[in-house]
């Protein structure tokens, strides 16, 4: 097929609405409940727009919505669809509700490629199942995340017969890391699959780390799939009464783990602030040695990739695609999963070592300088897309 101009791109991903939607048009109990940013898929969009002879667009799906909007972001246009139907549903009606959604919308729009985000949240299987052909973005991964997600059999099951379909109907995959592409290679052997990291946010490079303090920053959700109890067991088995750790993010109802730091004897020096925003995660950054990353199964933590950019080192667990974001003893240390006392090790050799972190750091923002530009990512994605239409093959 000759290649063609402009290429017309639709994101189908979660999207902010706080800033873009009027509240009038968000349900009174959600406007100020805090959600889930999605900047790598702003930052990609941004960056798409941003080249020569492509237009993107972005539709997103929303229970928060009392009725559908349509926003600029970014110099973007952003179509917001309400959502009707329980979450919880999803699996039973295999979203068509929302796939007829979006069919009704892209029939209007005629994009070149759609581009999905996500097999473990509805945008993604939402995307392949809506249009042809469709591009299909690797996030959390269910089949993997299954042991520790609080979900019944049933719904497990019949999410992990979705995922696998969509990766099996997308035209093409991106994968974040090593890791998922070697699944979604074992699930769809001649799928045209392209790893493709995400792109850093710009503002952690402005980070200029002292590593004067003995901090440790654990930036995220705590949850059983964070490892937030291995991390605080780490901690507790240092034993360095200078060392603190900051564990920012949102607690489920059922966990305790101030209480758990307490149990541990090591809840004068643990604090738990909640969400933060992520200037003041930078801030943070400047004033700690290093990051931990406990997760028991994760595919591409963007703290990862952010830390480096900030110049500090990382110590994660040797599980998804963590050992594809940090190089063991170069720009941090790995540690088995549920390895408190070999996590300890790690965080032991950074904490007691601020030269060792600075060189870390210097390593892991050359790296993330270099694979998290968002030029190359922007032009990495294009790339599949021009693959995914033919475009510039031979006939």
């Amino acid at each position: 097929m000759t290649k063609q101009r402009p290429l017309h791109v639709v994101l189908v991903a979660a999207f902010p609405l706080q800033g873009a939607v009027p509240p009038e048009a968000i349900r009174p109990s959600c406007r100020d409940r805090p959600e889930h940013p999605a900047g790598w898929v702003r930052r990609l969009a941004v960056a798409l727009a941003g080249m020569e002879g492509v237009r993107v667009e972005v539709v997103a799906e929303s229970r928060r919505l009392v009725r559908d909007y349509h926003a600029r972001v970014d110099g973007l246009d952003v179509t917001y669809l309400r959502k009707a139907e329980p979450g919880r549903t999803d699996p039973w009606h295999l979203f068509l509700p929302g796939i007829r959604r979006l069919r009704r919308v892209l029939a209007a729009l005629r994009p070149d490629v759609v581009h999905g985000f996500g097999t473990e949240q509805a945008h993604g299987l939402i995307a392949v199942g809506a249009f042809a052909p469709a591009v299909l973005k690797i996030q959390g991964i269910v089949d993997q995340l299954q042991p520790y997600v609080p979900w019944p059999p049933w719904k497990t099951a019949l999410w992990r017969a979705l995922e696998r379909r969509a990766v099996r109907r997308a035209a093409g995959i991106v994968a974040n890391t090593a890791f998922s592409e070697r699944w979604a290679r074992k699930v769809s052997p001649g799928g045209r699959i392209a790893v493709i990291p995400n792109i850093c946010p710009p503002a952690f490079f402005d980070v200029r780390p002292t590593h004067a303090e003995k901090l440790v920053l654990c930036p995220g959700a705590l949850s059983r799939i964070k490892g937030t109890e291995t991390v605080l067991k780490a901690f507790a088995a240092l034993g360095d009464p200078e060392a603190r750790l900051v564990m920012s993010g949102w607690i489920g109802d059922a966990d305790d783990y101030p209480g758990l730091a307490r149990r541990l004897g090591v809840a004068d020096r643990v604090e738990f602030p909640g969400h933060l925003p992520a200037e003041r995660i930078r801030e943070l950054m400047g004033r700690a040695r290093l990051v931990v990353v406990g997760s028991r199964m994760d595919t591409s933590p963007n703290v990862i990739m952010e830390a480096h950019a900030a110049g500090l080192p990382v110590a994660g667990t040797r599980t998804g695609g963590i050992p594809d974001m940090i190089a063991d003893g170069v720009d941090g240390f790995l540690s088995g999963v549920d390895d408190a006392a070999g996590l300890a090790d790690a965080m032991r050799k950074l904490l007691d070592n601020a030269e060792l972190c600075r060189r870390f750091g210097a390593a892991g923002r050359e790296k993330v300088a270099r694979l998290n530009e968002p030029a190359a990512v922007a032009r990495a994605h294009l790339d599949l897309y021009e693959q995914v239409l033919g475009w510039g093959e031979k006939p």
